[in-house]
């Protein structure tokens, strides 16, 4: 903890309860796409485009066709919230199909490094 104190400022926060409030209400207002985690994506939805969601549940199998015909012609902002909720209810190391397409598609889209954290953690 003292090398963390000597190498980052970490601000004193008199009331952590609205600061969580403030900061949840900061993000609400920035986000886009809700997710099932609840944090949502920021990413923009142009004003020609309709988020468009695919249905994720931990306990229903994914049909990887129609999973890859989604990551093709969704809106960019809708495959990231795709991503997000993928993240929360599947072990990604288990699924190495649904890991590849993932990849694949975060690769086509130019999300590089997202794509790499991926592979590198498995």
């Amino acid at each position: 903890m003292n090398v963390l104190n000597e190498h980052v400022e970490l601000p004193i926060i008199d009331n952590p309860y609205n600061y969580i409030q403030n900061i949840r209400s900061d993000r609400e207002k920035k986000t886009s796409i809700q997710t099932q985690d609840g944090l949502g994506v920021t990413a923009t939805i142009l004003p020609h485009e309709t988020h468009i969601s695919f249905p994720i549940h931990k306990n229903s199998e994914l049909d990887l066709s129609s999973l890859d015909t989604y990551l093709t012609t969704a809106p960019t902002a809708s495959r990231q919230a795709l991503f997000r909720d993928i993240k929360l209810h599947y072990v990604l190391s288990d699924e190495p199909l649904l890991r590849e397409l993932i990849v694949e598609s975060m690769k086509n889209m130019g999300l590089d490094d997202e794509a790499s954290r991926l592979v590198e953690d498995f």
